[in-house]
């Protein structure tokens, strides 16, 4: 018999692994659909194209405008923002079922994952 204790653990891994799966899905999705697309329509702007990183404020009006690479680049977004996506989740859940000390342990690492991402795109300067 399981007690409070072990549902709500049980239930918060869940949440976990639903999120994971649900982001990886629809990244794979995406990366798979823009290639194929991409292959099909003749590969256009060539494998050096392919190459090259699509800006972040780019890829919503390239998608827009039919280009195929712009739906490689969305997924690989997709893929990077699954983790934070999880994190997230994860402190909902710790919050909701009351368990304090990991749901600050939780907003811990996000903090220190926004410290990071902020100095690293130049947002901080720390030196």
């Amino acid at each position: 018999m399981m007690d409070d204790t072990q549902l709500t653990d049980d239930t918060t891994y869940r949440a976990a692994a639903a999120t994971l799966r649900a982001g990886m899905l629809a990244s794979f999705a995406a990366m798979s659909v823009g290639l194929v697309w991409w292959l099909l329509s003749g590969s256009p702007g060539g494998n050096g194209a392919a190459s090259r990183v699509m800006p972040f404020d780019h890829i919503m009006p390239e998608l827009l405008s039919l280009n195929p690479l712009a739906l490689l680049n969305l997924g690989v977004l997709l893929l990077l923002a699954t983790p934070g996506v999880t994190l997230i989740s994860q402190l909902i859940a710790f919050g909701m079922a009351r368990n304090w000390r990991f749901a600050a342990i939780t907003a811990l690492v996000g903090a220190i994952i926004l410290v990071s991402l902020s100095v690293s795109l130049g947002w901080v300067k720390l030196f």
